[in-house]
């Protein structure tokens, strides 16, 4: 834990932060093609990226939308989808969002999912085979995706997901099968907006067009809600700390707590989109701390607990939560150190090219943590 800080504050005072992998190309796989005149469900877990692509894609081919929170598929739900008529169930995103549900009905189940979001959005866009506009946003802004979902809405076009500064793979694959002319972007406060946008020209979209958005407000309202994310947390795991699970989410609500303290002293000092950044990462750890206390134990969430289950087996519980209160300790002083990085913010730029190492591990890691979203 403490190592991860230390990396991700290196990356901040170097002011920069990149979420890259990766990707797989849908460039050559099948399309997927609309069943016509058959009645359709679609099937999605509660994710906000991966419901917004249902919410587009029930509009796109008339079909109701039956959702199911996120890593479950209880009997309950496979029998809403039985009852439902359907002669065709389309299910968005991956098997640990929506465990498979082909071999529990007699219904054809076809899978818009990809390894990602990213990946998901890029094979859901094939649906609008004649589109010639998409609307773009990045991939772990919320906020930025409802609005998105507004203007492909009113527009009848496809959604894709970009990160803060880099256009995955899968989604220049589909950008130039699909030949968009044209496209909107809503952005983030921490989108680098002028290099998403040569990018995409790039990949030979004619005019791109980049939304307005108070960035001072939507880093406050992600700020707002990842302290209520941390206190849902706090209340469903309560004093009682007995298991590996408990001890994993436990450990998930102390780096949220982290980030969120950073992004305070971020927004306080008008970094919006550091502070932007910080929050939504505070978010994902306070929210999988919540999908774990609930029992949802499955993907990267299997291997935290496994983790914690191990230091109580080598230490027993009350010694692996007293070394969790001594790493706090360090972070204490740790994000003391952080309310005055940005007197040498400057500094530090001149010095990048000695921190290059510590900012791709950075990289990687703040990756594997929206990865669990």
């Amino acid at each position: 834990m403490i190592k991860k800080f230390g990396i991700i504050l290196v990356l901040l005072l170097a002011l920069a932060t990149v979420w890259a992998a990766p990707e797989s190309s849908t460039a050559n796989a099948a399309p997927i093609l609309v069943a016509s005149h058959v009645n359709a469900v679609i099937l999605v877990s509660n994710n906000t990226a991966d419901h917004t692509i249902a919410q587009l894609l029930s509009e796109r081919i008339n079909a109701s939308i039956i959702p199911t929170p996120w890593g479950t598929l209880s009997n309950e739900t496979v029998a809403k989808v039985e009852q439902s008529g359907a002669g065709i169930v389309y299910v968005i995103g991956g098997t640990v969002a929506v465990p498979d549900i082909a071999s529990r009905i007699n219904i054809t189940v076809k899978r818009i999912g990809g390894k990602n979001r990213f990946a998901t959005a890029a094979m859901a866009a094939e649906m609008w085979n004649s589109s010639k506009k998409a609307i773009i946003v990045q991939g772990y802004d919320d906020m930025g995706i409802k609005e998105a979902m507004q203007e492909a809405k009113k527009m009848n076009v496809p959604i894709l997901f970009v990160k803060r500064n880099e256009v995955p793979a899968v989604v220049q694959s589909i950008i130039k099968k699909m030949h968009f002319e044209g496209t909107i972007v809503v952005p983030s406060p921490d989108m680098e907006q002028t290099r998403i946008k040569n990018m995409l020209s790039t990949y030979g979209i004619k005019k791109v067009n980049i939304t307005k958005v108070n960035f001072t407000e939507r880093a406050s309202k992600v700020l707002s809600r990842a302290e209520e994310n941390i206190n849902e947390a706090k209340a469903l795991l309560g004093e009682n700390i007995t298991s590996g699970r408990q001890l994993a989410a436990e450990k998930l609500i102390s780096d949220a707590n982290n980030s969120l303290e950073m992004a305070k002293s971020a927004y306080a000092n008008n970094s919006y989109g550091m502070a932007f950044g910080l929050a939504t990462a505070a978010r994902v750890e306070a929210n999988s701390a919540k999908m774990i206390l609930r029992h949802v134990v499955v993907g990267r969430y299997k291997e935290d607990v496994k983790g914690a289950e191990a230091e109580i087996e080598t230490y027993g519980i009350r010694e692996a939560r007293h070394r969790i209160k001594e790493e706090l300790k360090v972070l204490e002083k740790r994000k003391e150190m952080f309310k005055h990085a940005f007197e040498r913010q400057k500094e530090m730029m001149n010095e990048s090219m000695n921190t290059s190492n510590h900012i791709e591990k950075a990289f990687e890691r703040q990756e594997e943590i929206l990865k669990k979203k």
